[in-house]
């Protein structure tokens, strides 16, 4: 059963999605606007967490949130936009913000989560996804909007659907094997 907090980061990402849609956003810019509503939600909580373990379980649901939003949307919405060129340099500035977010995101991954300099990258990680955001729902969106149909954009949102499920899967996997390994070495030092 999903926790009243976890509800609440839903809740926002569909307030955030309808006032897109209100905007005549649709398709995938509406999914990709309730997701960065979710992200932030959960960014916000494991900015108020006070332990480790609280901040390691968040970080692990936002890392995967993150890595594969950033990689379905290059692949489907930024490729597409990058044939344009109305669209093209803000889409490529976008991919290029996923790059620094996903070195932030490794660092954080490799780092324990009680400290300060955690904190301190997290805020970071934080900052880079606001402005992230920000510029897309308010430039490149408009522009996107302007390129692309109403139909291709609701194409693109199944698109994309898929191509996250599917990076989703594979760092899940990816995971699940580190997992494993680490175990197994556990047991091999005893």
């Amino acid at each position: 059963m999903p926790r009243p907090t976890e509800l609440a980061g839903k809740a926002i990402g569909k307030m955030k999605g309808l006032r897109h849609g209100l905007a005549g956003h649709r398709g995938i810019m509406k999914r990709l606007a309730e997701e960065h509503g979710e992200v932030s939600a959960l960014i916000s909580r494991c900015e108020k967490a006070d332990d480790g373990a609280t901040r390691q379980e968040l970080f692990t649901q936002i890392r995967l949130s993150l890595l594969a939003h950033a990689k379905a949307e290059a692949e489907v919405f930024y490729s597409r936009l990058e044939e344009f060129a109305e669209t093209r340099e803000l889409a490529e500035h976008g991919a290029d913000e996923h790059h620094e977010m996903e070195d932030i995101i490794d660092r954080l991954y490799t780092m324990g989560y009680e400290g300060e300099d955690w904190a301190e990258l997290f805020d970071e990680l934080d900052s880079s996804v606001r402005d992230h955001v920000r510029e897309e729902e308010h430039e490149l969106f408009d522009l996107a909007a302007e390129v692309l149909t109403a139909n291709e954009l609701d194409n693109l949102e199944k698109q994309y659907i898929a191509a996250k499920n599917m990076e989703l899967h594979r760092l899940q996997q990816w995971a699940g094997t580190l997992r494993r390994a680490l175990r197994g070495a556990a047991r091999g030092s005893h």
